[in-house]
């Protein structure tokens, strides 16, 4: 099972108080089949010189160019079978490369999904409790909740599949996920969920999911409006319905469901922190 090469591409921006922590756990996690890619996005901190203590290939930026320049930055240079997107400030669960590389098994799918734990919004975490091996471009959609929850850093991606079909990240814009996310998925002939392999995404204080100014909200809803209607033209191009952004039924369905899992939460029947 770990003949496959994972590349996991970290950008990190003002990222010295959790680069550390971050390469610690890729490199603790037993997968011994790991290039590790990390993006410095500006010389603003100490965060190169941390890096530069472990085995792992370094671009540097000079001046911060974002998220998706990071991100595009390592896929033209990962030499892995399948690419990981890990943002500095997050965690895995434990054995999370061993679990999402033996839910793959040998059908070698173009996307492996794991679950997703939201610290700071419960209800939008999701656990997989069996391997599916999904086909079909809503299947794929809607059993990821793809165009829903969008995040890149849920997925290992096939490196052949992103260079096939030339995927990269917007540049310049905050909600970048959801137009790479949802290409990919369609794009994949098979996606694959990984029961077991959790990506814990942490409410960081002072980031821009959890304090936002007015200008920022502002840019926040500009771009989500404009990824919203890439998607939906690429849906229309392609001849199918954006689950959860045009499908009406779909998303009162959805809405009920995540109705549910406020109300789990609020019980104290909700996701629970995976270690």
């Amino acid at each position: 099972m770990e003949k496959k090469k994972i590349s996991v591409i970290i950008p990190c921006y003002k990222g010295e108080r959790y680069i550390a922590r971050a390469l610690d756990q890729v490199f603790s996690q037993g997968y011994e089949n790991l290039e590790v890619i990390v993006i410095i996005d500006g010389l603003v901190d100490n965060a190169r010189e941390i890096v530069s203590q472990y085995p792992a290939r370094v671009i540097v930026f000079e001046e911060n160019r974002g998220v998706s320049a990071a991100r595009n930055a390592g896929i033209k240079i990962a030499e892995g079978e399948y690419i990981h997107f890990l943002d500095a400030d997050d965690e895995l669960s434990s054995g999370f490369y061993h679990k999402m590389v033996e839910a793959a098994g040998d059908i070698n799918p173009d996307v492996i999904a794991s679950g997703v734990y939201d610290e700071l919004q419960q209800h939008k975490s999701q656990y997989f409790s069996r391997r599916r091996v999904v086909r079909g471009t809503y299947r794929k959609l809607t059993v990821t909740w793809g165009c829903r929850l969008p995040n890149c850093w849920r997925y290992l991606f096939k490196s052949e599949l992103l260079r096939r079909y030339n995927l990269e990240f917007e540049e310049g814009r905050i909600i970048e996920d959801l137009q790479f996310t949802t290409r990919a998925l369609y794009y994949a002939k098979e996606v694959v969920t990984a029961p077991g392999a959790i990506y814990i995404y942490n409410a960081t204080p002072n980031s821009i999911t959890t304090t936002r100014t007015e200008t920022q909200k502002k840019r926040i809803a500009e771009d989500f409006a404009h990824a919203t209607d890439l998607i939906r033209k690429f849906g229309k191009e392609h001849g199918f319905i954006v689950p959860g952004r045009t499908n009406v039924p779909f998303k009162i369905l959805f809405n009920s469901w995540m109705n549910y899992q406020r109300f789990l939460g609020f019980i104290g029947l909700g996701y629970k922190r995976p270690v």
